[in-house]
């Protein structure tokens, strides 16, 4: 799934929420920020796989410099291996360090020689293909980069020095305002919580909950279906709800869904 938070200006999340993005999203940590130095604008990133140390210096960041924006990426591998050059923070091809991207979900892209598909999509697609950052001054191009993008189930920060505006998003809507400057791609910095009830939605009787420990299993996590009209428990590290087929990792219907297993087959 992977997590981003996205900040205008100097906002950011609280550390308690970047520690649960990073337990949920739990293969590589990064994060990247536009700062001002005098007149001139900076754009710097960190990688590390370690949550504590990539948290840390992500506040360190923000309490040492003027932040104009900025990102924090939490990563579940779904193409490429765990390893540091996975984590986000990916160069947008031809910005010559200028520019580089998030990525919150699945493209379809196939992986080549252990590279994210998020990898590809910053260096072939949106630097290469579309020809970068000022391309995107064009509504046309703009448009079909989003289309692109949201119509996967996905949602790509952008930071930049190439632009008047320091971070830009495609699939924006398919996130959330935390607040007016804070950006979130989805809810899993969220910490589990009790919430539980009686529903018959889809013809069952079933108490939901957030977090639970199922009898007999002691370290079985269960969590809330993301669907409005369910809200079944489903055990943790399934991808779609047993009752609605609701998929968790792109948090769409299932006709809707574009998600692939490695067999190739939802």
């Amino acid at each position: 799934m992977c997590v981003i938070c996205a900040g205008v200006g100097s906002a950011r999340p609280e550390r308690s929420e970047l520690v649960e993005a990073c337990k949920s999203n739990p293969d590589g940590f990064s994060w990247g920020a536009v700062v001002q130095v005098g007149d001139v604008r900076q754009l710097v990133s960190g990688r590390s796989m370690d949550s504590v140390e990539a948290i840390d210096s992500y506040f360190q960041l923000h309490e040492s410099a003027e932040v104009l924006a900025s990102f924090f990426h939490a990563r579940i591998s779904t193409h490429g291996s765990n390893r540091l050059e996975n984590c986000h923070g990916f160069e947008v091809g031809g910005s010559g360090g200028r520019s580089i991207i998030a990525h919150n979900g699945i493209l379809p892209i196939k992986s080549v020689d252990d590279k994210t598909d998020s990898q590809i999509f910053a260096e072939e697609i949106l630097g290469g293909l579309f020809g970068g950052i000022p391309a995107l001054d064009s509504p046309h191009v703009w448009d079909v980069l989003e289309g692109y993008v949201e119509g996967s189930g996905s949602k790509v920060v952008i930071l930049t020095i190439e632009d008047e505006m320091p971070l830009l998003i495609f699939g924006e809507g398919l996130g959330h305002w935390q607040t007016d400057s804070l950006w979130w791609s989805n809810k899993s910095y969220k910490a589990p919580v009790v919430a539980s009830w009686s529903s018959s939605a889809w013809g069952y009787e079933y108490d939901s909950f957030r977090y639970s420990k199922p009898k007999n299993d002691d370290q079985q996590v269960w969590w809330l279906c993301d669907n409005p009209d369910c809200g079944a428990r489903v055990a943790d590290g399934e991808s779609n709800c047993e009752f609605c087929g609701w998929c968790l990792d792109c948090v769409s219907a299932y006709d809707d869904c574009m998600c692939l297993t490695v067999g190739g087959e939802r």
